[in-house]
């Protein structure tokens, strides 16, 4: 499992990006805590993919998955 410091070796912006995008979650009264959604968001910007788990320090115990 990595961590978001070495995630950020090859996408330095990874903080910020899942600061906005968990912000902007939550305001839309969506799963914020949802690592395959925010996997894809920086897919789609074009940023490295970060693999398929999350850090160990994404959320700790936040962690959630989708009810749907």
């Amino acid at each position: 499992m990595s961590t978001f410091d070495e995630l950020a070796q090859t996408n330095p912006n990874i903080r910020q990006q899942a600061d906005d995008w968990r912000q902007a979650r939550a305001g839309a009264g969506e799963d914020a805590a949802w690592w395959p959604d925010f996997r894809q968001h920086l897919l789609s910007l074009g940023a490295p993919d970060p693999g398929e788990e999350p850090p160990e320090d994404w959320v700790g115990p936040d962690y959630t998955q989708p009810t749907h």
